[in-house]
């Protein structure tokens, strides 16, 4: 049990990292000139308690439910009371914050069509098709973004964005910011109680919202948060972190990025603006002897000390796409001509 001096300390942590939190989505906003914060929201802990956050910055918080319904709904359940924690989230925000412009939004027509498409062609991946709600969900968060000088901002967590990459590439991944992917996902409960997160999605079992048998997060990895999160912070110490491996592993691609070929030659862009800028400096030129440039005025190198300190600027800026004198020396570029 906690004590009373510990629990004070704990409650002043989160407190803190709420603000810290909120004022490092304004200050990315502002530096950005964006004015305004767009995110989806699901239903679930991570998505209340972002957009929250957002709503607390003062900023034009837009959140969005983005609905895709494929499951036939029985006779005998249409007069059921459909729970939609989505939509009590949004009706929460707007009695409690007063800059919140909240978008509802049924995807579900959108989503047939792509379905029907995609099956005429024969590609009928179940797992394809749950990814592709995420990512025309996030083109429609990106629509609202641009059409109101926005920021898209992400609802992933340290667990599913660092640990298991346990989201659509593309999709829910593909985001403007991150606040909570530092953050366990115990943090975000933590977080949640503080904002005051409406109680049924603080107990609603995690889930991605993908699938019309309605799986949860756990069914899908076969761990709970709370043991992802032990696998995380103990290694082998923990008996899940086998399975968080595998999960992990079959995931990487996701969280690193993306590869890149890498020619032999790197790009000579900076040098070439090294050079030219000679020509506004009032540089020495020549014309070189036999050769393809036979006869055209060229640049002329301004020494070795002067370029090499302009290559370490540029460098430092650019880091190692930029090549250094001897790596050019090397490569035995050829002296650029003035026209």
């Amino acid at each position: 049990m906690l004590t009373r001096h510990l629990l004070v300390y704990v409650i002043d942590g989160v407190m803190k990292m709420k603000d810290n939190i909120v004022e490092w989505i304004k200050d990315y906003a502002v530096k950005s000139n964006k004015t305004s914060l767009v995110v989806g929201v699901s239903g679930g802990i991570d998505s209340a308690v972002v957009s929250t956050l957002c709503a607390k910055t003062g900023l034009t918080t837009i959140p969005c439910s983005l609905s895709i319904n494929m499951k036939e709904i029985k006779k005998e359940d249409r007069k059921k009371k459909v729970v939609d924690l989505a939509m009590d989230h949004l009706r929460w925000l707007d009695a409690n914050y007063t800059n919140i412009d909240g978008k509802i939004i049924n995807m579900t027509n959108v989503f047939r069509r792509f379905f029907k498409l995609a099956m005429q062609m024969d590609d009928n991946s179940e797992l394809g098709f749950a990814n592709s709600r995420a990512r025309i969900r996030m083109m429609m968060l990106y629509q609202i973004a641009q059409s109101n000088n926005g920021l898209v901002v992400g609802t992933g967590n340290k667990v599913e964005d660092f640990g298991v990459g346990f989201f659509t590439k593309y999709g829910d991944g593909g985001v403007d910011i991150s606040p909570i992917g530092d953050l366990y996902k115990s943090d975000v409960y933590e977080l949640g109680a503080d904002l005051g997160i409406l109680k049924t999605i603080m107990e609603a079992a995690p889930t991605d919202g993908l699938w019309d048998d309605g799986r949860t997060d756990e069914d899908q990895m076969g761990l709970t948060y709370d043991q992802l999160e032990e696998a995380m912070k103990w290694g082998t110490g923990s008996k899940h972190y086998e399975r968080y491996v595998e999960l992990r592993t079959a995931n990487l691609h996701k969280m690193e990025p993306i590869p890149v070929f890498k020619s032999r030659k790197r790009p000579n862009a900076v040098r070439d603006a090294y050079l030219y800028s000679s020509k506004q400096n009032d540089g020495l030129h020549y014309t070189p002897g036999p050769g393809p440039l036979d006869g055209k005025k060229c640049v002329y190198d301004k020494g070795l000390s002067d370029r090499s300190q302009f290559l370490r600027t540029m460098k430092q800026k650019h880091g190692q796409a930029v090549m250094t004198t001897s790596e050019m020396m090397q490569e035995e570029l050829e002296p650029l001509p003035i026209e």
